[in-house]
């Protein structure tokens, strides 16, 4: 219940686009990551940055999932899954609802094979798998959607695609989710991304774990590590 002022796009997709660039080697560098859970008709986006040090840029890699079922009604909204996950960048699941399970083995291969600091997870819906990463031995940040912890990443996110410092290989699933982004305000002039309805056929999962990624890297965030024994589920 925070008053809020006009909404804008911000992340233009023609800025967006001139960040399309081939990520560059990752090697021993550091890797934060994000992930947003979707149910139903949400994507499930689990997306990882990498900073350079040397220029102050990073590199942007992401995975989304849908749950099978219900991927044909999905292609009626005339969103091209069916291109997509025919190309790597969306995953199914088996089932009308995304199957946790896969998206935790795909973290945990994902951690394996990179040098990953954490991962910061949105709260909602996410206790269990949380806790699970824990227990594999990922560092996890519970992470809030509210405008204190959503905006200075928000901010930072937008500079390094005006600035060009992103690079994000063309990911057709995070480009088309960046042109749906709004950015609203509260009476602070504190910012965050939302769509523009919650009844949108536009998704923002990719973004909004884009800028979790961020937040970790850039330490705006100061997360303890999550240990299962004092979860609760």
């Amino acid at each position: 219940n925070q008053c809020t002022q006009a909404e804008q796009n911000r992340l233009k997709h023609g800025v967006w686009d001139g960040c399309d660039k081939p990520v560059r080697g990752i090697g021993e560098r550091p890797t934060y990551c994000g992930l947003d859970l979707g149910s139903t008709f949400d994507t499930t986006a689990f997306c990882a940055v990498t900073p350079d040090p040397a220029d102050g840029s990073f590199d942007v890699r992401a995975m989304f999932w849908i749950p099978e079922d219900n991927a044909e009604l999905r292609q009626k909204e005339k969103i091209p899954y069916s291109t997509w996950v025919k190309g790597g960048f969306v995953r199914l699941t088996e089932g009308d609802v995304c199957d946790y399970d896969v998206i935790r083995d795909y973290v945990l291969d994902f951690c394996e094979k990179n040098y990953v600091r954490g991962v910061a997870v949105d709260r909602w819906n996410a206790i269990h798998l949380m806790t699970q990463l824990s227990a594999e031995g990922v560092t996890v940040h519970p992470f809030g959607q509210g405008y204190g912890p959503m905006n200075a990443p928000t901010r930072l996110l937008e500079q390094l695609a005006l600035s060009g410092k992103l690079r994000h290989a063309g990911n057709p699933v995070l480009s088309w989710q960046a042109s749906n982004v709004q950015i609203k305000s509260n009476e602070e002039g504190l910012i965050k991304v939302h769509k523009k309805s919650s009844h949108d056929i536009g998704r923002i999962d990719g973004i909004v774990a884009c800028i979790m990624a961020i937040a970790l890297a850039s330490g705006e965030i100061q997360g303890e590590r999550v240990e299962p024994e004092i979860m609760v589920i």
